[in-house]
């Protein structure tokens, strides 16, 4: 439930409140959790979402349908997620020319300065954005993301696939990335 999945919670979400009582603290306090699950579930339009590039110009999420999205959301801090920066840059060149798939890194880093840092030193082959206070909050509110390194992947339509996937390193990770371009 806390991280994405749950593609039960219109069963789960009655019976809890039932138990907890609906307008008890605890129904409230994961009240927005449980629309972000219900919001993000497979076949669901993905949120829009807004975010900057390193140059500072704006962009949103829905720009970029059309193709396989596969997005990383990460942060310099996490170490987690900078280990799966290397396995993201051999996906990258895996599917190098190929025009039905692309990767995003969208950074959740308010140390504006230290994103920038990292890009300068790793100069990432993909596209990177970051995301203000404010919109990160609204990003992972919408995405009910508790937790990062976090993996989405949304269709060619600009549809869900799966809003906590599979992760670079996975073994399966190119064969399910090829799967869904078929």
């Amino acid at each position: 439930f806390s991280y994405g999945k749950g593609n039960n919670v219109d069963k789960f979400w009655p019976v809890y409140e039932e138990f907890v009582g609906k307008d008890s603290k605890l129904a409230k306090r994961y009240k927005a959790k449980a629309e972000a699950v219900k919001n993000t579930v497979q076949g669901k339009k993905a949120p829009d979402t807004t975010f900057s590039a390193p140059d500072g110009t704006q962009h949103k999420l829905s720009d970029y349908f059309g193709k396989l999205t596969y997005i990383d959301v990460w942060a310099t801090w996490c170490v987690p997620c900078c280990k799966e920066i290397p396995h993201l840059e051999k996906l990258v060149e895996h599917y190098k020319g190929n025009d039905n798939i692309q990767f995003i890194s969208i950074s959740v880093d308010s140390d504006h300065a230290a994103w920038l840092a990292k890009l300068q030193k790793d100069k990432p082959a993909w596209k990177q954005f970051n995301l203000n206070r404010e919109e990160d909050r609204a990003f992972s509110k919408s995405w009910n993301i508790g937790g990062i390194p976090r993996f989405i992947i949304i269709d060619k339509n600009g549809n869900i696939y799966d809003a906590d996937a599979i992760r670079p390193s996975d073994k399966d990770i190119i064969t399910t990335l090829d799967k869904l371009m078929k």
